[in-house]
C-alpha cells in the first residue's frame, strides 16, 4: 500500500524471489537493488511512480506499471549495470512541462515489450540505450514526440528492435520566434554497436532530421528488413520525411 510497505518487500526477497503486488496509486521512488538470481516480479496495474530504478540489479521483472510526474516535474525509469531486467507493458507518460523517460546504462539481457513511450523529454530520447547489450523491444508504442528521438544512443552487442509502431517525430516548441534551437531528430539514432537487428516496425515522419533510421558508426553487422517507413502524414499537410535509412555521416 505504501512506499515503505513497498522498500521492506523489496529487501524481504532479496534471496529468496517472489512476486510483489502494488495496489493502485502513486509511489514516488520504487527501487530495486542489488540481489541475487532468483527472480522478483512487481506487478503493478493501477500503480504509477515518478521514478523507477533497477540498480546494479538482476532478475527483475516489472508489470503494468505507468512512470508518470506531476507537473512540472521530471518522470523516469533507469537500469544501471544490470542484468536480465524485463519491462513489460509498462507506460513511460510524459506531458507538458512534465517529461519522462527510460535510461539503460550498461545493462545485459533488457526486455522493453508490450510498452507505451509518449511526450519524452525534449532534446532528449524516450529510450537512451547507454551502450547495454542484448536489448530487445519488442510490441511496444512510441507517440507524440515533440523535439525528442525514440530510441538513441550507442549499443553493446545483440540490439533487437522488432515490431514496434513509432509515430512521428515532431518539431517542439523552438525556432526563432521562441529563441531556441530546434533538435535534430531521428526516430532511431544508433551510434555504435553490433549485431544489430531492426525488423517489422512501422515508422512515421520527421520534420528535423537526417533520416528515421539514422545509422552512423562505429557499427558492425546491423540487418534492416521487412519496416514500413512512411513519409508524409495528414497531421502536417505537404511535408514529406525524405529519407527512410542514413548509413554513415550525413555531412560527408
Amino acid at each position: 500500500d505504501t512506499p515503505r510497505e513497498l522498500s521492506a518487500a523489496v529487501q524481504r526477497f532479496e534471496r529468496t524471489g517472489g512476486v510483489i503486488v502494488l495496489r493502485p496509486g502513486v509511489y514516488p521512488r520504487v527501487v530495486i537493488g542489488p540481489r541475487s538470481a532468483r527472480r522478483l516480479t512487481l506487478l503493478a496495474p493501477g500503480a504509477s511512480a515518478r521514478r523507477l530504478e533497477i540498480l546494479r540489479s538482476r532478475d527483475v521483472s516489472v508489470i503494468g506499471l505507468t512512470i508518470r510526474a506531476p507537473a512540472g516535474r521530471e518522470a523516469f525509469a533507469t537500469v544501471v549495470k544490470s542484468q536480465r531486467v524485463v519491462l513489460d507493458q509498462v507506460a513511460v507518460r510524459g506531458r507538458a512541462l512534465a517529461p519522462a523517460r527510460l535510461n539503460l546504462t550498461e545493462s545485459t539481457d533488457v526486455r522493453i515489450q508490450r510498452s507505451h513511450f509518449s511526450s519524452c523529454k525534449e532534446y532528449a530520447p524516450c529510450i537512451h540505450l547507454g551502450r547495454s547489450s542484448r536489448v530487445r523491444i519488442a510490441g511496444s508504442t512510441f507517440e507524440e514526440c515533440y523535439g525528442c528521438d525514440f530510441v538513441r544512443g550507442a549499443a553493446g552487442t545483440g540490439l533487437v528492435i522488432h515490431d514496434n509502431v513509432f509515430g512521428n517525430a515532431l518539431v517542439g516548441e523552438c525556432g526563432p520566434e521562441t529563441g531556441r534551437e530546434c533538435n535534430h531528430q531521428d526516430l532511431i539514432q544508433l551510434g555504435g554497436g553490433e549485431n544489430i537487428l531492426v525488423s517489422r516496425n512501422q515508422f512515421g515522419i520527421y520534420e528535423i532530421g537526417a533520416a528515421q533510421v539514422y545509422l552512423k558508426g562505429p557499427l558492425r553487422n546491423v540487418v534492416v528488413r521487412n519496416n514500413v517507413f512512411r513519409a508524409t502524414d495528414p497531421i502536417r499537410p505537404g511535408h514529406v520525411a525524405p529519407v527512410g535509412i542514413t548509413v554513415g555521416n550525413v555531412n560527408e
